[in-house]
């Protein structure tokens, strides 16, 4: 199986770099190899020519960033037109799709749930990432129904990968310094979600990749179990050998940021497992591995 791999420099590919099954030859795309936001980059990308499967990590992802008014069309051009553009060219040349998705979908349509979200819960984003984002499922949604491609939309959440991936920034690397130092450390604990360690999802979505028979539509793979950032935040320091307690909770609005969070983005993975996928790691065990810098 040959599979070609967008935004090859992210935390997600990095992940995906390590633990790739045997049996795939993969090419990885970053950006001076594919223009994503490109119809003439992406028409003329022969690994996008011979591939039996694609999988789009690439992204804007600072979610804060986006906010700048400046920055909308980079964020529209990669968020949106891109997947787009992709599952466009999948379509002439019959190979699946897979495009990564984000909680940041549901916004705070999500906050009073309560419950796990599922795939077919409504969106209705609060931040430009997360509107832009929703925008590039429905691009996808729209060329597998009227061209009749295979594409899965895959949401995930809160992902890290802390030492084992230090070039990357993440909350778990951001904690590990901050562990590492002295005083105390305020951490938001009135936003929930499901911490999701970056080799657990790499190998989740290997084993989509795999499955000849994957469906179109949208999954969640996230890791099980969830939490809110404090309680993440204590685990790390817990796990790096550090006092637990130095870490303090505070509310959202006590921590002002550009981009709306959701309070309440905890996925169901529900349409994952019954494709016999299994679930992901508990986000415990991934914390531990990611501060052990394992696999």
């Amino acid at each position: 199986m040959e599979v070609a791999v967008t935004g090859s420099n992210g935390q997600v590919a990095s992940a995906l770099k390590l633990t790739v099954p045997d049996g795939i030859k993969v090419t990885w795309l970053d950006r001076e190899a594919l223009d994503v936001t490109s119809r003439e980059s992406v028409a003329a990308c022969g690994a996008l020519e011979s591939a039996d499967v694609v999988v789009n990590t690439a992204a804007f992802t600072d979610v804060d960033a986006a906010e700048d008014p400046e920055r909308r069309p980079e964020v529209d051009a990669l968020n949106t037109r891109a997947p787009e553009l992709l599952a466009a060219r999948c379509a002439e040349t019959g190979a699946r799709f897979i495009h990564l998705s984000t909680d940041y979908v549901f916004g705070a349509t999500g906050d009073a749930a309560g419950v796990p979200l599922p795939v077919d819960a409504p969106t209705e984003p609060d931040s430009v990432y997360g509107t832009t984002k929703r925008a590039g499922e429905c691009a996808v949604a729209t060329i597998a129904e009227t061209m009749g491609i295979r594409a899965t939309v895959v949401r995930t959440a809160w992902v890290y990968s802390g030492a084992l991936l230090p070039e990357h920034r993440d909350f778990v690397g951001t904690m590990l310094r901050l562990a590492a130092g002295n005083g105390p450390v305020r951490v938001v604990d009135d936003q929930i979600g499901n911490p999701t360690y970056a080799v657990d999802l790499a190998r989740g979505l290997w084993r989509l990749v795999s499955d000849r028979s994957a469906p179109t539509g949208v999954l969640h793979a996230v890791g099980s179990g969830y939490t809110n950032w404090f309680g993440l935040a204590r685990q790390v320091f817990a796990e790096a050998g550090a006092d637990p307690e130095r870490v303090e909770p505070c509310s959202s609005a006590e921590f002002p940021r550009l981009a709306p969070r959701p309070a309440w983005s905890v996925l169901d993975t529900g349409a994952w497992r019954a494709l016999g996928y299994g679930e992901l790691p508990e986000w415990r065990s991934g914390v531990a591995r990611a501060v052990g810098a394992r696999l």
